[in-house]
């Protein structure tokens, strides 16, 4: 597909439905709120082109027929990273952890995985914690779509440190005192573990052992360490 025709697509209406056979049928039905979007905020009338992401790599284009869409065309552009790259993430406050999550989504990590720290200033009650990844989840669709990925960041709960670890892609950033290896990207893929603001315990910096590195002199916050590190990983930038 050319470079006109991808430009074309991301300037239309456009979010995720899941579930879309392949070959896509000749219309799919449309989410009840994105439906409200299109027709009560947008305002788009009947015929209007939008898009479709069934989060497997397509982008269905067709127009808008009220409650369907009437598919007529299927294109797969290449707008996701190629290098898998997780983002483990120690529980932080929660504007911090949705502003994470955003970043994330929009540089290319194909997963994040969320999980408990020593020095963590927010606790995810168990009962509650389904919610709070179906409520993150939803905050990574809306930046998918807005940045035009076609398939969705899988997001997850891992119990602790010990457990990421368990990950032999997986590279800590620590602030630790005298830590000299800089952060460099691999060729492959990797795990991008980053702690809360009051970063590692002594026990877990036992754990993490000589898998610590760091991205320089500097103390970033939760957010910029987390849009630096995806930078480097995914783009070498």
């Amino acid at each position: 597909m050319g470079d006109g025709a991808v430009r074309s697509i991301r300037a239309l209406p456009r979010f995720f439905v899941a579930g879309v056979p392949d070959p896509a049928p000749e219309t799919v039905p449309i989410p009840y709120d994105e439906y409200k979007k299109l027709h009560g905020v947008l305002r788009l009338p009947r015929g209007s082109a939008i898009a479709i992401l069934p989060g497997d790599g397509r982008v269905l284009v067709g127009t808008f027929e009220g409650h369907e869409m009437a598919v007529q065309a299927t294109h797969t552009p290449a707008t996701d990273a190629t290098r898998p790259v997780t983002l483990a993430l120690g529980l932080a406050k929660p504007e911090k952890i949705e502003e994470s999550i955003r970043m994330a989504t929009e540089i290319g990590v194909s997963a994040v995985r969320l999980f408990a720290c020593d020095r963590s200033v927010t606790r995810w009650d168990e009962g509650k914690r389904d919610a709070k990844l179906v409520r993150l989840r939803r905050i990574a669709q809306e930046a998918a779509e807005v940045c035009f990925r076609t398939r969705l960041p899988e997001i997850s709960f891992a119990k602790d440190l010990a457990q990421v670890l368990q990950d032999p892609t997986a590279v800590v950033l620590s602030e630790t005192e005298g830590l000299s290896q800089l952060f460099t990207p691999p060729a492959g893929p990797v795990t991008l573990v980053i702690g809360p603001e009051g970063g590692w315990s002594p026990r877990e910096v036992a754990l993490i052992g000589d898998r610590a590195v760091t991205l320089g002199p500097r103390v970033f916050r939760v957010d910029t360490a987390v849009a630096v590190a995806c930078g480097l990983a995914l783009h070498g930038v």
